[in-house]
């Protein structure tokens, strides 16, 4: 037993410590003029376990492929620089809309970006990017934004947008957020109001827009089956026409508007 634990052991570590793959964007020395990298790490879907702790499901809800972690000291500020690869643009704005909260969103970079004190999280392409810092203060969070000012030229690619995810879609000016949701893990961590309808749910993807009064989701499932037993379970016995509304209960409606597109309206005072 003690010789198959150390052996698993043996094989993490190295997994975790292989070489980083040709292409993959991430800060080195060639493009750090100031500063040290202490240590890089790889992990793939396998070994991303042995880094986080509990954490590794909603990754690979969301389509995870790689993460290089570099810690970087810049002064007396230590920085834990993570790199997620994901399938798409898609499941990389998925991670970032459930990971981000309560956060300055103010124009800090080209594509989406989230400031607290102690971190910096940046989606552009098919990468999440977690900046970490270890101080909280101004300037540590002026050098994150530096940092990751030093992975931008590297991210290629456009990033998600909304109109991608459904066609001729008009977004209001008064949504607050954007979530997307590839499952159940996404939807507990990142859209929890949408839960007692969405719970147990399988083969969708969901986006919400988040209003101040209100909130919609927008369905789109993977199959017709999952569609019909979804309609279903809400009483919906046959498939409305087209944006047909029908009512769920008194603050809940929803309308087909797709092949296999479904959108939910909801005002918040029912949650």
């Amino acid at each position: 037993m003690k010789l198959q634990f150390l052996i698993s052991v043996f094989l993490l570590s190295l997994s975790a410590s292989a070489q980083i793959p040709e292409g993959f964007p991430y800060i080195n020395e060639d493009n750090l003029e100031e500063g040290k990298i202490k240590s890089e790490r790889t992990y793939s879907k396998e070994s991303l376990f042995g880094y986080m702790n509990g954490g590794a499901e909603l990754y690979l809800e969301y389509g995870f492929d790689r993460l290089v972690v570099s810690e970087i000291l810049l002064g007396d500020n230590e920085y834990m620089v993570e790199i997620y690869k994901m399938a798409g643009l898609e499941e990389a704005y998925g991670i970032y809309s459930v990971s981000v909260f309560r956060c300055d969103t103010s124009d800090l970079l080209d594509d989406y970006s989230c400031l607290t004190e102690y971190q910096l999280q940046v989606c552009k392409d098919q990468y999440y990017v977690s900046i970490i810092n270890n101080r909280g203060d101004k300037e540590a969070a002026e050098q994150s934004i530096w940092l990751a000012n030093k992975l931008q030229p590297l991210l290629q690619g456009k990033s998600f947008e909304i109109s991608d995810f459904i066609k001729d879609l008009q977004v209001e000016e008064d949504i607050i957020k954007t979530t997307l949701i590839k499952g159940e893990l996404g939807l507990f961590n990142g859209a929890y109001e949408w839960y007692d309808i969405l719970q147990g749910l399988e083969n969708y993807t969901g986006l919400v827009l988040d209003r101040k009064e209100n909130s919609d989701i927008i369905l789109k499932f993977n199959d017709y089956a999952t569609q019909a037993q979804f309609l279903e379970e809400q009483g919906v016995r046959s498939r409305p026409e087209i944006n047909q509304e029908v009512y769920i209960d008194q603050n809940t409606n929803l309308a087909v508007i797709g092949d296999r597109e479904i959108i939910i309206h909801r005002n918040k005072q029912s949650y």
